[in-house]
């Protein structure tokens, strides 16, 4: 921890900050490498930089804080490392960096913020460096999910990374939750509103003979339909006859 460069000299002087010695008989001491200071003379080695800092020069006296994005755990390092893509250091002198939460990321190495997902994605694990979009039959309407929502009954969604649903438009209908796609109400039956989430069958006396239907066509005079979901009407068989329309049965012809 002393030396003396000069001859001739009464008593030996102590290495100066940044310099140690372990050795007796020295003329001069020597300056801390990388990684390494002395904060105080007299030392006959250098100490070890803590976790969380470094030291890129020689003969130091103090270590650097590592800075936000970086961190370091491991001690008498010259450099600090940054931060993995999905993680970030928010503080100068990080030891290990934290994993971006759930609904969150960093694209970027070296990180000091995560981003919340955007619209439309989410992010169910710590620690990505990436949001996903949505599935079909899925939506997601604010920013930081770490889910997306289901679309309700009566609605759908066939493209992913959706911010909404769609209603079912008049003619079609959704019975379950997370519909790609809504289904065509059946001949027989009609729906006349956005977002049905069943269809209703023709009343007797009227027919429906096409899919996706908005509406049911009345029985002509003449025919006649009983029961309720059909798809054709009935011709009135001989002997019956009716003059109305929507009718669910046939007069008998009256005697004279």
């Amino acid at each position: 921890g002393t030396y003396q460069a000069l001859t001739g000299a009464r008593s030996c002087d102590s290495c100066d900050f940044g310099t140690a010695t372990k050795e007796v008989g020295q003329a001069a001491c020597q300056a801390c490498l990388p990684g390494t200071f002395a904060n105080r003379t007299g030392l006959t080695s250098c100490y070890d930089c803590d976790v969380g800092t470094a030291q890129p020069g020689n003969g130091a006296s103090f270590c650097y804080p590592c800075q936000v994005g970086e961190h370091e755990d491991i001690p008498g390092q010259s450099s600090c490392s940054l931060c993995e893509r999905g993680k970030i250091a928010a503080f100068n002198g990080t030891v290990t960096c934290e994993d971006c939460p759930a609904g969150r990321f960093q694209v970027s190495s070296g990180g000091s913020v995560c981003e919340p997902c955007p619209i439309g994605e989410y992010n169910s694990q710590p620690g990505q460096s990436s949001c996903t979009p949505c599935a079909a039959g899925t939506f997601g309407n604010d920013t930081g999910l770490s889910s997306c929502f289901e679309c309700p009954i009566g609605s759908s969604q066939s493209a992913s990374g959706a911010s909404t649903c769609e209603p079912c438009e008049a003619g079609s209908y959704s019975s379950t939750p997370k519909a790609v796609t809504c289904t065509r109400c059946e001949a027989g039956s009609y729906s006349n509103v956005n977002g049905s989430t069943s269809c209703t069958k023709c009343e007797p006396g009227f027919i429906q003979s096409s899919n996706g239907a908005t509406g049911c066509t009345a029985c002509q005079p003449g025919e006649y339909v009983v029961n309720s979901g059909q798809t054709i009407c009935l011709l009135c068989t001989a002997g019956k006859a009716i003059n109305e329309y929507n009718a669910t049965e046939c007069n008998e012809c009256i005697a004279g």
